[in-house]
């Protein structure tokens, strides 16, 4: 019997390291796969938490301190809670002129925290302006 030694097609040794090879291709593309959609999945978790306290931060940018000081409200699925605390004393306030308005002026700082369930999705401080009617339009002098 005479051997050939052109052969065609596989040997069994060469189809399983052709195998073995396609498998580790196959797991690093998977690894890549799983590490990108964990990397979208946070990229969207951060969108989505800079979109609730934008528009807290907006909600707040109204907010009467003298009417509300504290309190909770739900804004976009998550949970607000603020504290305001006055900074120092109320003074008169005044127009662009000078003349004394009906208002009092007090500045507030106002701690703001926005929950999501049990998750705690931002912390922030701002400073807030209130204004309190203390006198009626008879009492000023133009």
């Amino acid at each position: 019997m005479k051997l050939l030694r052109d052969q065609y097609g596989f040997s069994l040794l060469e189809a399983v390291v052709a195998l073995a090879v396609l498998a580790m291709s196959a797991m690093a593309l998977y690894g890549w796969l799983n590490s990108n959609l964990i990397l979208l999945k946070r990229v969207d978790d951060v969108y989505q938490s800079a979109e609730v306290v934008e528009s807290a931060l907006e909600w707040i940018s109204v907010l009467d301190p003298f009417a509300d000081p504290s309190g909770e409200r739900e804004i976009a699925g998550a949970l607000v809670r603020w504290t305001a605390v006055p900074v120092g004393n109320s003074l008169q306030a005044r127009d662009m002129n000078g003349n004394r308005s009906v208002n009092d002026a007090q500045l507030f700082r106002v701690q703001v925290e926005i929950h999501r369930g049990e998750r705690r999705l931002a912390h922030f401080e701002v400073m807030q302006l209130g204004l309190q009617p203390r006198r009626q339009v008879e009492e000023l002098i133009f």
